[in-house]
């Protein structure tokens, strides 16, 4: 099943919830190329992701709580998508 840009986002933040260098995050969410660093570049500047540290020696990302707050609501709605409204 091919993922959308938002589960790809959504799985950058997964994934930095612990830091990491923008090559780690590449590995883990298992794609390359300019435009997956341009997600991360995206969820940065939307303060989703914060960036630590000196470029020559790779900055680190990490969810921010905002980013942790993105996450947990695309996370209800796809157990939505998956499995419908919960009735109760």
């Amino acid at each position: 099943m091919r993922r959308g840009k938002i589960d790809i986002k959504a799985e950058i933040l997964e994934v930095c919830k612990e830091p990491q260098i923008i090559t780690q995050i590449l590995i883990k969410v298992g794609r390359f190329g300019g435009y997956y660093a341009q997600y991360v570049r995206e969820l940065t500047q939307k303060g989703l992701l914060k960036a630590e540290g000196e470029k020559r020696l790779g900055k680190k990302y990490q969810t921010t709580e905002k980013g942790l707050q993105w996450l947990k609501t695309y996370k209800q709605l796809k157990e939505i998508e998956e499995h419908g409204f919960p009735i109760t």
